[in-house]
């Protein structure tokens, strides 16, 4: 298996296994009264399959961007190119002519 298709599914199956680990801590400490809606219920499991899949999907996103920006880029050699130097620019004064009977903030 390619390396990029590897490391697309190791990041997407520890998503998911954190969101399932987040998921029963919030019904092991009850957060929000959802253990018990989740009991009382007797579809409580439709319930918790949309909070895994989007907890799942959020987590799986958090580690690919955690396992992209721990690669080693080898940025660190000067690249080509000639930079031009700098131009010099003189400030110049300009004229505006103000009118006193304008008030500020209203245009004609």
């Amino acid at each position: 298996m390619p390396e990029p298709l590897r490391a697309y599914k190791t990041t997407i199956l520890i998503g998911f296994a954190a969101a399932g680990v987040f998921l029963a801590m919030a019904l092991w400490f009850d957060v929000a009264g959802l253990r018990g809606a989740i009991q009382r219920s007797d579809i409580g499991w439709l319930a918790l399959l949309p909070l895994w899949l989007g907890n799942g999907a959020v987590f799986s996103g958090l580690q690919a961007a955690i396992s992209a920006g721990g690669t080693d880029d080898d940025d660190d050699e000067p690249r080509g190119g000639h930079r031009h130097p700098r131009m010099e620019q003189e400030m110049i004064a300009i004229r505006v002519r103000a009118d006193r009977a304008r008030k500020p903030g209203l245009r004609r």
